[in-house]
């Protein structure tokens, strides 16, 4: 109804006759069945006001034609036929034109013929269309033979419709919002393909499987003796395949659907989309994308008990609806299955597998019938062991008693000359770096620092940096980067939790860090301690065991939480990575990450441990994409990682510029976050095979765990930019709720194991032990594996997908975001009763936005919430927007419901200023904020931070900034002149 013209919803009932046929009278017989029955003098009109309104009229002509096919070969009459029923379906109804039906007569030959009767399915549905054909043929026969024929008597159209006119829909409204009460949102259905606008049913395909005798045989006799039926048994074998139900016995399970199935007779007159109103789903969201439908047998067999004359025709049915995907399943005489499905997104290969695990299922009922839903297998044995082994094989040795910095330690005694680090003051050689590393190394075993024990790194980015976390390694100890540019108050909360023994830092920092009661190593006051200090490395208590580092991220229980990496996990990862992306000691690496990350660990690893160069240039953070690929052709940078949301930017950038790439770069790292397949296309076509680009992806718990290189899966495209597959020694796991394998295109939640998984969170065994479990799928004793919350999916072959998250954590700029950790700190301020936190906007336009409700009196303001969490958080969590609410509204078990939460509008953000832009400058600067923060009408007062901007929003501007005026800024100076008034000046200069 919503696309009479695409093909949806439409109806072919073929039928070939083999046998001579009296055209004249087929037609005849036609014209007496639709005076015989008002369905099919039904026309589909638009009412006044645009509804649409079924009116039958006493006569209706519905479209013949004849069409003489005798000419070509019988044995391309088939191919044909193929191609003009999908033509036929594609051209669907005008339904202004009349009846939505037509009939085709096909002459093949002299004795055999195709009859095609073709109608949308709101004038019949397939039972109807079986009965109106076997009365046409039975009205014919009577023609033929001169015999007058009965047929029952017939059920008035208008009766039905008096019938739902007459239904209880308060009825019908109550029940549905009862049972899908708390339904956020529908079944997930991946794709192999991205969908497109122009879905076409001549793109429609089948899978068919009949399942064997005895199978069959069994089958009903399992449902017999259960009291239920083989319809039962489908929808539950369906269900499975698009949603694990944990916690449930398979037989009481069954009843249960049976059960409900059984109900819903009374309220299946409810139009569909009323359903999807009442379960207040988003606008735009399908109830479905799937269907399951169930016929007692197929229709070929439907028409075979109809006499003699039958036995020369033979009836097929070609249908569409706007669902890709449905599963047709018939109980008689073998238990069929039919998955019709749209080839334009899905591939002939993945539906193949999609029978075979129904298959599966089905034999899994009757094997272990008083099983848990969990004990259900949906993957045959061979399937199941590639998923689980074959695609997790890759391995490399590892030597015994290796720590991480051992690895840096042979460079610089294999080659002491070369360039380690480098920045604007100079190079630093491998043995520069390794001695004075040395050096401090035994300053730190003077001060207490070992095994196990932190030793915190409070510098900003520099080579200095580098040689402190090399230091803390060669002491025993674990290093704890942090980060100088954090808030007082969250750096301070990290260091309680933490405790370290010792702290290195320098002189920028020592004055904000000498009042916390720690034991503080300022290396700048320190040179002639360190001077005195042996060149030679100190004897390392440290194993493979030890830990290595930790470090923070968000925490969803209102405060961050340190991951525990081991020297063993950290090992691996450096030298598993390193051939991926063939890193050499030709190569340079642009120091990028902070010092907070664990980007920033891979990147010294990775890089120091080949004898490669890491370069260090002003803070990536606050230049230009202009400066910055700058910065990569000035300084040679042979390999650069950044995060996907700067390299999004950098894309947008130059498919609209004549940005250059620079020539020394021959591979770029892109990671964090999902990274946008347009991107991915405009990438390929400036790259054009010269430089190598890579998806990373990887929780800090586990290192960097997959990595994809593009070009390197035939399913890359179409919206698809897989993360790769599981890095040496590791292995990576889709899993339902139940923990048990889920095949290639059904989502789940990753866990990873191997031997990148950390040890746990510092001071916290609950949280430790709910995210890092068992593996079960390992011999390696003591196996461990980490759920990640991340919602992925497998390719065939073995690429993994992004889809989600499982929970409320989100990426926004490459930072990993615990919602709940910003309003735990927001429910602090005395002004706020209730608060709640969400990431609204679609990609490259997302931020964080904050609904509150106040205690008493006059609501905080936005720029007052703001302050106060700025103490806390980092710039990335702290809300673009602000709502005041005087109550938030909650769920029937009193929680808040977000789904209800008003959508924030970001023109909000914008207030009415009697400053409006006036000189050109300011006029065009002004069109830039709209385009970048999409808010309306700014004034030249308005700060461009709270306004929604942030970092990576300011990146963007700045490149439209040097496209209008042909003036490159530095960020610094978007920071500093955060207004158009401010910025106009400037510019006008």
């Amino acid at each position: 109804m919503r696309s009479p013209h695409a093909g949806a919803y439409v109806l072919q009932e073929v039928c070939e006759v083999a046998h001579e046929l009296c055209g004249g009278l087929l037609r005849r017989s036609f014209e007496l069945l639709v005076e015989r029955h008002q369905a099919l003098r039904t026309r589909i009109e638009t009412g006044a006001a645009g509804e649409l309104r079924q009116m039958v009229y006493p006569h209706a002509e519905i479209p013949w034609v004849d069409e003489d096919w005798t000419a070509h070969p019988s044995d391309d009459q088939e191919q044909r036929l193929s191609k003009w029923l999908a033509e036929d379906s594609s051209r669907g109804f005008d339904f202004a034109a009349g009846v939505p039906a037509r009939v085709t007569l096909i002459k093949c030959a002299a004795a055999r013929h195709t009859l095609v009767f073709t109608c949308h399915h709101v004038l019949l549905d397939g039972r109807s269309l079986e009965i109106a054909l076997q009365e046409w043929f039975a009205i014919y026969d009577g023609l033929v033979r001169d015999e007058e024929i009965q047929l029952p008597q017939t059920c008035a159209f208008s009766e039905h419709l008096d019938w739902l006119a007459s239904q209880d829909m308060v009825r019908a409204e109550r029940y549905w919002q009862e049972r899908l009460a708390g339904l956020e949102q529908t079944t997930a259905l991946v794709t192999d393909r991205l969908p497109s606008f122009a879905r076409s049913c001549q793109g429609m395909a089948k899978e068919r499987t009949e399942l064997s005798a005895d199978l069959t045989r069994r089958l009903h006799s399992f449902v017999s003796g259960l009291g239920i039926t083989v319809n039962t048994l489908m929808q539950a074998a369906w269900a499975l395949v698009l949603s694990r139900t944990p916690e449930k016995s398979l037989l009481p399970w069954l009843r249960e659907i049976r059960a409900h199935w059984m109900e819903l007779r009374d309220v299946e007159y409810t139009p569909a989309d009323r359903i999807a109103a009442w379960a207040g789903l988003p606008a735009g969201m399908p109830l479905f994308d799937t269907l399951m439908v169930y016929g007692r047998q197929p229709v070929p067999e439907s028409y075979a008990d109809l006499g003699v004359a039958w036995r020369q025709r033979r009836v097929r049915r070609v249908q569409r609806t706007d669902a890709p995907l449905t599963l047709a399943a018939y109980g008689s005489p073998l238990v069929t299955l039919e998955i019709i499905y749209d080839t334009s997104l899905f591939a002939g290969e993945t539906m193949a597998r999609l029978a075979v695990h129904l298959r599966t299922i089905l034999e899994s009922f009757l094997l272990r019938p008083e099983a848990q839903l969990e004990a259900v297998r949906m993957l045959p044995e061979a399937e199941e062991q590639i998923i689980l082994h074959g695609w997790n094989s890759a391995a490399i040795p590892v030597p015994a008693g290796l720590c991480a910095h051992n690895l840096f330690e042979e460079h610089a005694r294999k080659h002491p000359a070369n360039t380690a680090l480098e920045d604007s003051s100079g190079a630093i050689s491998y043995d520069a770096v390794d001695r004075r590393a040395n050096k401090i190394a035994h300053l730190l075993l003077q001060a207490g620092a070992g095994p196990d024990q932190l030793a915190g790194v409070c510098i900003s980015r520099s080579p200095e940096t580098v040689i402190a976390v090399l230091a803390v390694l060669k002491a025993g100890a674990a290093f704890l980067p942090l980060d100088p540019q954090l808030p007082q108050g969250r750096l301070e909360s990290m260091l309680r939790d933490a405790g370290p023994k010792v702290l290195l830092c320098r002189e920028a920092e020592w004055a904000r860090l000498r009042d916390l009661g720690l034991r503080l190593l300022n290396l700048d006051r320190l040179h002639a301690e360190i001077a005195a200090q042996p060149g030679q490395p100190p004897p390392c208590p440290a194993t493979p065991d030890n830990a290595a580092y930790a470090i923070y991220t968000s925490g969803s229980t209102g405060k961050p939480k340190a991951v525990v990496m081991t020297h063993r996990s950290l090992v691996n990862h450096t030298l598993a990575l390193p051939p991926i992306y063939g890193i050499s000691p030709a190569d340079r690496r642009l120091q990028f990450a902070s010092i907070g990350s664990d980007v920033f660990i891979a990147e010294i690893f990775n890089y120091l441990s080949t004898g490669a160069t890491l370069v260090f240039a002003a803070d990536r953070q606050s230049a230009s994409l202009a400066g910055f690929l700058r910065d990569l052709e000035d300084l040679r940078i042979t390999v650069t990682g950044i995060p996907s949301s700067w390299w999004n930017e950098w894309m947008t950038a130059a498919a609209g510029s004549d940005l250059p790439l620079p020539r020394s770069l021959r591979a770029v790292i892109a990671g964090m976050e999902r990274v946008n397949p347009a991107a991915l296309e405009t990438w390929k076509r400036l790259a054009g095979g010269r430089i190598r680009w890579f998806n990373a992806y990887g929780p800090t718990e586990t290192c960097t765990a997959t990595v994809y290189e593009s070009g390197a899966s035939p399913w890359e495209g179409g919206g698809v930019v897989p993360i790769g597959r599981p890095v040496a020694n590791t292995s990576a796991y889709v899993l339902d709720p139940n923990l048990r394998p889920l095949p290639v295109g059904i989502p789940g939640e990753l866990f990873l194991g191997g031997a990148g998984v950390a040890r746990g969170y510092w001071n916290s065994p609950e949280l430790t032990s709910s995210r890092f479990l068992p593996d079960p799928f390992t011999a390696t004793p003591a196996g461990r594996i980490y759920r990640t919350g991340d919602l992925v999916y497998l390719l065939p072959d073995g690429n993994l997908v992004f889809v989600g998250r499982c929970d409320r954590q989100v990426k926004l700029r490459g930072h990993r975001i615990e919602l709940e950790e910003i309003e735990s700190v927001l429910s602090q301020h005395p002004d706020v009763r209730q608060c709640a936190v969400t990431l609204q906007g679609g990609e490259g336009h997302a931020l964080l936005v904050a609904y509150v409700s106040p205690k008493r009196g006059a609501a905080p303001s936005s720029e007052e919430l703001r302050l106060h969490l700025s103490r806390q958080l980092p710039e990335p969590l702290i809300p673009a927007g602000f709502l005041t609410l005087p109550e938030l509204p909650l769920t029937p078990a009193g929680k808040i419901d977000r789904r209800s939460l008003p959508e924030f509008d970001p023109q909000s953000l914008s207030r009415e200023s009697s400053n409006r832009p006036s000189t050109p400058t300011e006029k065009r600067l002004a069109e830039l904020w709209q385009n970048v923060l999409g808010v309306a009408n700014p004034g030249t007062s308005d700060h461009f931070f709270q306004l929604g901007g942030d970092s990576l929003r300011a990146t963007r501007l700045i490149v439209l900034i040097q496209k209008a005026f042909g003036k490159e800024l530095p960020l610094a100076v978007l920071l500093r002149n955060p207004t158009i008034g401010r910025l106009a000046t400037l510019l006008d200069q």
